[in-house]
């Protein structure tokens, strides 16, 4: 397959856990947002740019249950949910604008849709112009059309294994709330922060995470490491850190720091 794109391309998601704050009112960690953007300047002309809902959505979505179809009396929910993760989306372009450089929101209805919630057809064409225009792409986990469902909540995670795929990616950062992914579960005392697994332990961890439950409508910690073994199986290495921590995005976009990190199969 051709490359998709004739430069370096690192996707970096910010995670709604680590964006806004937990609750039921959606509110944004500004200080955060602000200082990831910061981090992402040196970048700019190489970064795709997800994040994920975290507050804002994810609470109306979880409640009304709008990942399994939509009936009649989910309409206003789901409108409120598509409304709201705009709003937060409004907010980090004009973050990441001030303080990165030029950016683009490309709204993932326009560009994706799911068939039985997985990614079914999608036109990712307009993310590859937006990079050669020299403006930071910004996509973000949304409500998308569902030939089956009617519609499905799509994760920014799940973005994230599509882009790397379309553009050949280097890198996949993610930016949690937390050091990594663990063994178990953090809750449990034998979770130990996995630096450079295998995929191997990797699909052990989503496993045991799966056992624990879904953190949200997007699979919490067993979604998202399924999406990070579907990254590396296809050759893009993987980091997962703590973007709350100052430096940690801008270390990893230099291909070091701490954190958990996974390389492509088929590669030390």
């Amino acid at each position: 397959m051709a490359r998709a794109c004739r430069f370096v391309v690192q996707i970096v998601k910010l995670g709604g856990s680590a964006i806004t704050r937990k609750g039921e009112d959606p509110e944004i960690r500004r200080d955060v947002l602000e200082r990831l953007a910061d981090e992402l300047e040196p970048h700019a002309d190489e970064v795709v740019l997800v994040h994920g809902a975290g507050s804002f959505g994810h609470p109306i979505a979880d409640a009304h249950d709008l990942d399994h179809g939509v009936e009649a009396d989910q309409v206003a929910p789901l409108s409120e949910v598509h409304q709201q993760v705009r709003e937060l989306n409004l907010a980090v372009l004009d973050t990441v604008r001030t303080r990165a450089g030029p950016c683009l929101a490309l709204s993932p209805f326009g560009l994706l849709s799911c068939n039985d919630g997985m990614p079914g057809g999608w036109n990712l064409v307009p993310v590859h112009r937006t990079l050669e225009l020299g403006t930071i792409p910004i996509l973000y986990g949304d409500v998308v059309l569902d030939t089956q469902r009617g519609v499905s909540v799509l994760s920014g995670d799940r973005i994230a294994v599509e882009l790397a795929r379309f553009l050949e990616a280097e890198r996949v950062i993610f930016a949690l709330d937390e050091e990594g992914a663990y063994s178990h579960p953090p809750s449990q005392d034998e979770a130990e922060l996995l630096e450079e697994p295998g995929l191997g332990d990797v699909r052990r961890a989503r496993d045991r995470a799966r056992k624990a439950g879904p953190d949200d409508a997007t699979g919490g910690m067993a979604g998202k490491l399924d999406c990070t073994l579907a990254i590396a199986r296809d050759g893009t290495q993987v980091h997962l850190v703590d973007g709350t921590h100052e430096g940690r995005v801008r270390q990893a976009l230099r291909g070091d720091g701490p954190g958990t990190r996974v390389d492509p199969e088929g590669q030390p």
